[in-house]
């Protein structure tokens, strides 16, 4: 088996073969934790290579070559925290030499709170790690449909298992694997993404991430009804991209108080979208995206209220 240090990282826009590097769906939960911890690792080197002091100063990354540059802040009438964005060029050695991938970052810090422009620890939790796919759907306009391809049972043998800078014990894995369909401008076809979704939590504090692979060969899904109906969901004339991102959520380290929300992502729509087009379009998304979560938030709330009351 190849050392940690000769393989490629998973956790880029080239992403992950279902068929040779992830493990069938009857798969037991010890089977499944080398991929799991290697998928915690790299989610966790890549956010923990954010500038340190998030003020928007350039600073080496965790790889040669690569940085983070600032992209601004910008505000929205829903959230009452502003959203910083940074922007890196992630390098690798590929075939023919080096290849590299444009990846964009948001964080933002909002107060635990159920209340309007913010969130509560337990909605944070609850939409974001656990309701992650069906939340995206309820509050991105884009997204038209999910469908859930497969799951693996990690709840049985996986218990805690130490990662990070401070070998601290993580807890409550899940795997999954996901597809979304999305609608871009006419005339332009629909999105598909399919990705790995792994999230999991930190046992003895408030922190929790959720990982997502863009992946190839999924169409070898041996479950035929999950196919069928996957097929059935994103409908004819529909463009097959990549996407992979991680975000974490936890509390915020001071002098900040209150719940940090970092995301970062690559994609490719693929497609007629010019590359270039995408890079200029993806940090702004990103940060849009705080303002849609706690806009859809306050209606949730709503809804809850009216049920019960």
């Amino acid at each position: 088996m190849a050392s940690k240090q000769q393989q490629s990282p998973l956790v880029r826009l080239r992403g992950i073969d279902v068929s040779t590097q992830v493990p069938p769906a009857s798969a037991t939960a010890q089977e499944l934790r080398p991929l799991l911890g290697r998928i915690l690792e790299e989610g966790l080197a890549l956010l923990n290579s954010m500038p340190s002091g998030c003020q928007g100063e350039e600073e080496e990354g965790g790889e040669e070559g690569s940085k983070w540059k600032s992209k601004g802040i910008k505000t929205f009438a829903h959230s009452v925290s502003p959203v910083q964005l940074f922007e890196r060029t992630m390098t690798d050695e590929g075939k023919g030499g080096r290849s590299g991938e444009t990846w964009a970052m948001r964080r933002s810090v909002h107060q635990d709170k159920a209340a309007s422009g913010t969130a509560s620890w337990t909605e944070w939790e609850r939409f974001i790690k656990r309701e992650h796919a069906e939340s995206e759907k309820a509050f991105t306009p884009t997204v038209l449909s999910t469908h859930l391809r497969r799951s693996w049972d990690c709840a049985a043998d996986v218990q805690d298992m130490t990662m990070g800078e401070d070998d601290s014990p993580w807890t409550d894995w899940t795997l999954k694997l996901q597809e979304s369909v999305h609608k871009l401008p006419p005339p332009l076809q629909r999105r598909v993404f399919p990705v790995l979704q792994m999230t999991a939590s930190a046992r003895h504090r408030r922190d929790f991430i959720v990982v997502q692979i863009a992946v190839r060969n999924h169409d070898d899904d041996d479950d035929k009804d999950n196919k069928d109906k996957a097929g059935a969901a994103a409908g004819a004339g529909v463009v097959s991209g990549a996407y992979t991102s991680v975000e974490r959520v936890r509390d915020a380290v001071s002098p900040d108080q209150g719940v940090e929300w970092l995301m970062a992502t690559t994609s490719d729509a693929r497609g007629l979208v010019p590359a270039w087009l995408q890079r200029l379009a993806v940090p702004g998304q990103i940060a849009k995206d705080v303002d849609l979560f706690l806009a859809w938030l306050v209606e949730e709330r709503e809804k809850t209220r009216r049920r019960s009351s």
